[in-house]
């Protein structure tokens, strides 16, 4: 399934797919991920871009072993060009919904589908646009902050970047994340996540991330604000600080 933007939606299970991890697993190892009986959970990171940078999404579906360890499935990566509009990428955000509700529905189960959108720099009029494309959605605005504890208030969530990528980092480096090799963004993917800087302050100790000079992060940002979602939902309640 293929959308107009040319991304590439939920290969199949022979392309490195979730479903192809468990049963190449499935009697070798009990902790393998197994598919929820009656839902699927979507976790949908998006980076707004500003006037230099592109917008960009990550879908990925989330499944727990038998011990509680979360794996996330990238099941969409999509870059936007460089000056679309964000009514267009709102747009686009919809028709993203309703394949992931179809996607689901295919396999007789009820889909959990919760939006993240970074918020910084755009204003309000911007997040708007988006929320009238998805009125129904479980939608949250976040803005990325510095600090070291995020705190959610109803619907926004204020995240220090260190914990939102720190938690990209670990789940990277402990084989949690899982994207399909026919992904047409993967490489752009891959690159961003190794030219990534983490950098360790003298004075203070604390760590800031970035990407290096002439590089972007925009599609690292998207799957970040879904994984640190997909870690720290089991905790959420309204005005919590994790």
């Amino acid at each position: 399934m293929v959308n107009t933007y040319g991304t590439a939606y939920f290969p199949d299970k022979d392309a490195g797919s979730l479903e192809g991890f468990i049963e190449e697993r499935t009697g070798v190892d009990p902790t393998a991920p197994k598919p929820y009986k009656d839902h699927i959970t979507l976790l949908c990171g998006v980076d707004l871009g500003k006037r230099f940078d592109r917008s960009a999404c990550s879908v990925v579906e989330q499944q727990y072993t038998g011990g509680g360890l979360g794996h996330y499935y990238v099941r969409s990566l999509q870059r936007f060009r460089l000056g679309t509009s964000y009514s267009s990428v709102a747009k686009a955000l919809k028709n993203m919904d309703t394949q992931l509700r179809l996607y689901a529905a295919k396999q007789g189960k009820t889909p959990f589908i919760t939006w993240l959108i970074e918020a910084n720099g755009v204003g309000e009029g911007v997040i708007e646009i988006i929320e009238r494309e998805l009125p129904n959605a479980q939608l949250y605005k976040v803005y990325v902050t510095g600090g070291i504890n995020a705190s959610v208030d109803y619907n926004e969530i204020k995240l220090p970047k260190s914990q939102m990528l720190s938690r990209l980092v670990a789940l990277y480096d402990a084989g949690l994340i899982h994207m399909s090799k026919k992904s047409r963004q993967i490489n752009a993917m891959i690159d961003e996540l190794r030219s990534f800087n983490i950098n360790v302050s003298e004075s203070n100790g604390h760590e800031t991330y970035g990407a290096k000079i002439g590089k972007h992060d925009d599609m690292v940002i998207s799957l970040a604000l879904a994984c640190w979602y997909g870690q720290s939902q089991q905790q959420y309640q309204p005005r919590m600080v994790w």
